[in-house]
């Protein structure tokens, strides 16, 4: 009996010293130097991966070399209510828009207007037959944003455009306008922005022979950038 309590507390010992031995071999699985991954101590170490910076708005820096600006809402004239002469016909316009650095874009546009007058009768009661105009601005802009992180990225752009308010007398409706335009993308998203902005023109209009200034709010836009 005594040499069988020997055998088996012999078989134990052999098999703890075995078992220690192994384990000595064995990787520490939170031993960033034993692990080839890198995988740091979850309880100690920063996190893998870093915060992600803020998203910035376009930009040719970011590897965005065109856009394309859509209306969602009209843009209107403020002259009445500055007390300014000359209420002159807002143009829904569409922009194309070209990188030519990483804050500097050429703003190609084409903007149309349509106005629809019912009938209606003057002071005499006389009938009044109503109109339909529609009309064409066609304008190039260099819009110059301000470099900043931040889904907000304001810009500043002057611009001229080639206008006629019903192209059907274009003859007598054909004039110029001078602008700048002070306007604001946020970006939803990298590749798509929501814009507004406000500016100031100087129109030259009816065949150049009359002029006027007046104040305006541009389209509220959607832009895909690509």
């Amino acid at each position: 009996m005594k040499n069988l309590f020997s055998a088996a507390l012999a078989a134990i010992v052999l098999t703890a010293t075995a078992n220690f031995a192994m384990a000595q071999g064995e990787e520490d699985p939170f031993d960033p130097a034993g692990d080839e991954s890198g995988t740091a101590d979850p309880y100690t170490s920063e996190p893998a991966t870093p915060p992600s910076e803020p998203v910035t708005t376009a930009s040719a820096g970011d590897g965005l070399k065109m856009g394309i600006s859509v209306p969602l809402f009209r843009g209107f004239d403020l002259g009445g209510l500055a007390g300014l002469a000359g209420v002159e016909p807002t143009f829904q316009t569409a922009k194309v828009l070209y990188a030519l650095d990483a804050d500097t874009w050429l703003n190609l546009s084409l903007g149309v207007n349509f106005a629809n007058t019912g009938d209606s009768v003057d002071s005499m009661g006389n009938p009044i037959e109503g109109a339909t105009s529609f009309g064409l601005a066609l304008g190039v802009g260099y819009r110059m944003y301000k470099p900043m992180k931040g889904k907000v990225r304001p810009y500043l752009e002057p611009s001229i455009s080639l206008q006629a308010a019903d192209i059907g007398e274009i003859s007598d409706e054909l004039g110029l306008a001078l602008g700048a335009l002070m306007g604001i993308d946020y970006a939803l998203w990298e590749q798509f922005t929501i814009g507004a902005g406000v500016g100031a023109r100087l129109n030259m209009l009816n065949a150049f022979d009359s002029t006027s200034f007046n104040l305006f709010t541009a389209d509220i836009n959607a832009t895909f950038w690509w």
